[in-house]
């Protein structure tokens, strides 16, 4: 596995390559200086998705992910949550569905909060039931800004309009 910091729009990020993928990207909750990752080919193209999407500019990556370091229920919990399209949100309760494990959906609020791969595996689109925003790794300013780049609606409550 191979560690690299990633400098984007929206500030730094860690990125974790494998053979198969990426494996870990989360953004730093501080500043790394500048330290800078390896100019290859693959991590050009990561930098030039992100900052696509942070502009707007793109809705859909086309970036490998390796999940082998998580469980299998995880894996599914993952793949399902990657299928929610752009400037759509889902509850935990819809996603433990759509994954087919309609009674485990604190389990999948779990998964969520342990997702390794922020952004394409899209955790900011999942939201409690009632609209509510739980906070992720990243922290609810990050989630709401995501959620503002795709066009998603929320009230003074830090809600989400459903």
């Amino acid at each position: 596995m191979e560690n690299n910091i990633l400098k984007t729009l929206w500030g730094d990020m860690e990125v974790a390559i494998t053979a198969n993928g990426i494996c870990r990207l989360q953004f730093l909750p501080y500043l790394v200086g500048d330290k800078t990752t390896k100019p290859t080919v693959f991590m050009q193209e990561i930098t030039k998705q992100l900052n696509a999407y942070f502009c707007g500019n793109m809705q859909k990556f086309s970036l490998p992910v390796d999940l082998l370091n998580t469980t299998p229920f995880m894996k599914s919990v993952y793949l399902t949550a990657m299928q929610i399209p752009f400037g759509s949100v889902c509850s935990y309760y819809d996603l433990a569905m759509l994954a087919g494990f309609p009674n485990a959906y604190r389990a999948v609020g779990s998964a969520m909060r342990k997702n390794p791969i922020a952004i394409l595996i899209p955790c900011h689109r999942i939201v409690a039931k009632d609209g509510s925003m739980p906070v992720s790794k990243a922290g609810l300013q990050i989630k709401k800004r995501l959620l503002e780049l795709e066009g998603i609606a929320f009230n003074e409550q830090d809600k989400v309009l459903l």
